[in-house]
């Protein structure tokens, strides 16, 4: 979802009256927390943290409204057997998000995989966001798992980082619509 995300921000602060350089905006991608929250705000002529992120929520959520931004045309359907051999193969599944938890909900529910996460963890209730490892530190204790036992797999610079900072394997998803 990032570069729906990414069209979705842009969208929002050319709404707001502002003009930032899309390669000012591809540094957020992957951001969550102060470091997505923050630059926005001074995007927004100084405004507090919490209400850019009031408003960015409600943005979203009006989006998501929307018949052209729904979550199950942006899914990959080629990648649903991937659930399935893992399910069939007891393998447990986490998804470590740094979006908020309603945009997760609203996700997995509208692409309808209710029953494909055993672990399900938003980036919005730690401290520090991807790149931090925090996240991944507390996926990998629910199964308790060390990081040379799972593989993440991300689409964003902030979350490879991430990953990798906890030692564990990556497959990364390329993007070439960014820089």
């Amino acid at each position: 979802t990032e570069w729906p995300y990414f069209q979705a921000i842009h969208e929002f602060l050319v709404s707001k009256g502002v003009d930032v350089p899309k390669a000012s905006l591809e540094q957020l991608v992957g951001a969550s927390g102060a470091k997505f929250y923050e630059p926005l705000a001074r995007y927004l002529g100084g405004i507090s943290v919490e209400e850019t992120k009031d408003m960015v929520e409600q943005f979203l959520e009006s989006l998501a409204l929307t018949d052209e931004w729904r979550y199950q045309a942006l899914f990959r359907e080629d990648v649903r057997h991937i659930f399935d051999w893992a399910k069939a193969n007891d393998i447990k599944l986490a998804l470590a998000s740094s979006s908020p938890r309603f945009v997760i909900d609203q996700v997995i529910e509208e692409c309808q995989m209710t029953d494909v996460f055993d672990f399900v963890v938003s980036g919005e209730v730690f401290q520090e966001s991807k790149p931090h490892p925090e996240i991944y530190e507390y996926t990998l204790k629910a199964p308790d798992l060390s990081p040379e036992e799972a593989v993440a797999i991300e689409d964003s610079s902030y979350g490879i980082e991430s990953a990798k900072r906890v030692g564990l394997h990556v497959i990364a998803y390329e993007e070439p619509r960014f820089n």
